[in-house]
Formats: structure tokens, C-alpha cells, sequence
């Protein structure tokens, strides 16, 4: 425990209002770090999607463009970004209350020439992004014919945009907040707080989570820079992923018995279950087999394909749209009494995941399969092109099945 914040008040009271001040000083430039990541995230484009069709649709970059962004690339992941995590570490360790209430004057010193340096680090920073991703970022709307660029395309940088505006700026604003409330309660401050150990080391609790994830975001940030397209577009497929296991393992326990009228087709509803099951588990697999537990185990032989920023947002997007589409067949099922209606709907969505499916199966067996080095002993792209074609095989089996299951329930 603290214990001696109360005995170390009077030796704060004793360094004179110099000290006071400083930690003042200290607790504003905290502010103007919140200001300032605050201020890029709200700021952040202002072109309207017809602005922005005209540049996108066909991007051509320039010698001089080309060269200027891969140099903003590098300087963000070779300095500004490795800088900015150093600085945050150091923070946190001047920040240690202990030494704080011993070397208060020396210690606010050094945080007030991190601060500064934190400053500087954030400019570059949101200028290098600025430049970088000067058009919206959400426009999902928009067809982009980038497949040409490798690092430059639009998925990718706009990709690292979002990243450090909406995870990496958030929480360094926390970290600020959680530094000057830390600052406070060991009442530095001229203002008045009340000094409390559990408080300050509350703060302090916090301050260490916050630089950890901090420290985490920016080096996925790093790694955003330098991954395959094949690692950029799985970065949110875990969780979903394992949303969809969850989804199977209702429907493997669904009994439409209960809580259904009479009137309602119970045999029939339990034989829809059990050809979405298949289903399921199919699509499931497809995702295992195309994630870091499957195919993407194997290093690739290049960081790009010729895939559009569309086609990457569509396969990064798989997981989660079809983590929808079995909510919404779940929904249905829970009241499905076999109208006209429902019948529609539940084919739509069923339909839906087959397209989506489809889709990726083509651009993963075309764009990503070839990456795959084989070697004299495995031969590792005859492999996964066999298995994507006998996934494929019974996939179309089983999505075959389960409309027809929908066809005679409409008919009977």
C-alpha cells in the first residue's frame, strides 16, 4: 500500500508552489494529448462519396505518389509507431507512484519532455495517415480497381487509418486520463483532491492495462503494415468464428416442441434443423481450413495477390456475415410455422450464404492457393486445391439438400 500519501502531503506542501505548478503544467499538456486524439477522430474526412468515386474507382498513382506513401509506410512502421509505444512505456514508468512521491520535481520533468515528445510523435503520425488516406473510409458502396497496388490499396491503408483512429488514439486518451487522475490523487495538483491510496492505485492498475493494450494495438498496427493480404483479412475471423460455433451448437440442441401450437409442423421444422446442420459445419470447416489452423499455417511465397480492396473487404467480412445470416435463420426457426413468408425468408438467407460462399471459395482457390510453396517432398497447393474441391462438392450437396427440405415443407 501507498500508506504514506498522507505523510508525503506535507512534503509536497514543503517543495513550495513551484511543485504545484509544474504538476499543473503536467496535468494540462495531459489535456491537449486528449484534445489533440480527440480531435483527429472527430476531424477525420470530410469528402462525400462522390468526392471520393472519381479518385477511387480507378486509382492511379503517380511515380512521386507512389514513392511518397511507401515512405510514409515505412517511417510509420520502422520509427513513428515503435516511437510512440517506447514513449508510452517510459510514461508509465515515471508515472510509478512510489518515486513519484519521493522525485517529484525530477520526475515531472522527464513526463513533461515525454509529453512533448508524445506531441511530436502524434503529428507525425496523423500526418503520415492523412496523407495516406486522404478519401472516407467507409464506402463499401464503391467498386475500387486496385488490385495493382500490392501495399497501396485502399483495404490496406484505410485498414491502418481506422486502426490507429478508432483503438490507438482512444487509448492513449485513456492513458492521459488515467495519468492525470493518478497525478491528482497523490495531491501534486493546486486544485484540491482528496488523497487516497486505493485511488491513486486504482489509477495506477489502470495505467498499466491501458500502455499494455496500447503497446499490443501499435504492434498490430506494425504488423497491418507488413502481413499478407491472407493475415490482414482473418485479423477479425476468431471472433466470429466463434460465433458460429456457437450457433451450431444451438441448433444441435434446438427441439421445436417446445413452447409450438399444435398446429404447427414440429416433424418438419426438426428436419429443416437437421439440413442447416450440415450446413453449418461446412461453413465452419471452410473457415478453419482457410485460417492460421489451415492453409495460412504455411508461409506465402508473396505478401499480395491481385485481389481488389472490394474482394479483401469481402473475404475479411465472411465470417461476420455469415455469423448474421445463421442468426437470422435461428430467429426464424424459433417461431417458424411454415408460412408463404417465412418459407421466403428463410431461402433468402439460406441463399445468401451460398452466394457468399461461392464467392470466397473462387477467390481464395485463385488468389491465394497459388501462394502456397510446394517443395519436392509436398506438393502443398495439389493438396488444398483437392480439398477445396471436395469441400465445394458437398457443400453444394448439402445447400441442395436443406432448399429442397424448404421446398416440400411449402408443398406439404
Amino acid at each position: 500500500m501507498l500508506g504514506s500519501t498522507s505523510q508525503h502531503t506535507g512534503h509536497v506542501a514543503l517543495s513550495g508552489v513551484h511543485l504545484r505548478q509544474q504538476a499543473d503544467v503536467v496535468i494540462k499538456r495531459f489535456t491537449n494529448l486528449v484534445d489533440k486524439c480527440q480531435s483527429a477522430r472527430e476531424n477525420d474526412f470530410t469528402l462525400s462519396a462522390n468526392d471520393f468515386t472519381l479518385s477511387a474507382q480507378n486509382p492511379t498513382l503517380s511515380i512521386d505518389e507512389t514513392e511518397l506513401k511507401k515512405g510514409l509506410l515505412l517511417q510509420l512502421e520502422s520509427c513513428f509507431l515503435p516511437q510512440l509505444r517506447q514513449q508510452l512505456i517510459t510514461l508509465l514508468q515515471l508515472t510509478n507512484p512510489y518515486e513519484l512521491l519521493e522525485k517529484a520535481a525530477s520526475k515531472f520533468k522527464l513526463i513533461l519532455e515525454i509529453q512533448a515528445g508524445l506531441d511530436i510523435t502524434l503529428d507525425q503520425i496523423l500526418c503520415a495517415i492523412d496523407l495516406l488516406c486522404p478519401q472516407p473510409m467507409q464506402l463499401n458502396i464503391v467498386r475500387i480497381n486496385d488490385q495493382h497496388l500490392k501495399e497501396l490499396k485502399h483495404y490496406r491503408l484505410h485498414g491502418l487509418c481506422h486502426h490507429i483512429k478508432e483503438l490507438v488514439l482512444p487509448e492513449i486518451q485513456e492513458v492521459c486520463f488515467d495519468s492525470t487522475e493518478l497525478i491528482r490523487r497523490l495531491n501534486f495538483s493546486t486544485k484540491t483532491y482528496e488523497a487516497k491510496d486505493d485511488v491513486a492505485l486504482a489509477a495506477r492498475e489502470n495505467l498499466m492495462a491501458e500502455v499494455s493494450n496500447c503497446s499490443y494495438l501499435v504492434e498490430h498496427g506494425i504488423n497491418w503494415m507488413v502481413a499478407t493480404e491472407l493475415d490482414t483479412t482473418q485479423g477479425i475471423w476468431r471472433k466470429h468464428t466463434f460465433r458460429i460455433d456457437e450457433h451450431l451448437k444451438y441448433l444441435l440442441m434446438l427441439d421445436p416442441t417446445i413452447n409450438i401450437p399444435h398446429k404447427r409442423p414440429r416433424g418438419y421444422v426438426i428436419k429443416l434443423v437437421k439440413s442447416i446442420v450440415p450446413v453449418v459445419k461446412l461453413s465452419r470447416l471452410f473457415l478453419s481450413k482457410s485460417s492460421e489452423r489451415g492453409m495460412n499455417r504455411k508461409p506465402l511465397v508473396s505478401l499480395f495477390t491481385t485481389m481488389s480492396s472490394n474482394q479483401l473487404d469481402f473475404i475479411s467480412d465472411l465470417p461476420s456475415k455469415t455469423d448474421r445470416q445463421l442468426a437470422e435463420i435461428e430467429t426464424l426457426l424459433k417461431e417458424f410455422n411454415g408460412s408463404a413468408r417465412e418459407r421466403s425468408e428463410l431461402k433468402k438467407a439460406v441463399q445468401e450464404i451460398t452466394t457468399r460462399f461461392e464467392t470466397a471459395f473462387l477467390l481464395i482457390l485463385v488468389h491465394f492457393v497459388p501462394l502456397i510453396p510446394d517443395t519436392d517432398v509436398y506438393h502443398n497447393q495439389k493438396y488444398f486445391k483437392d480439398w477445396f474441391a471436395t469441400w465445394h462438392t458437398q457443400f453444394t450437396i448439402a445447400i441442395g439438400n436443406l432448399l429442397n427440405e424448404i421446398g416440400i415443407f411449402g408443398s406439404s
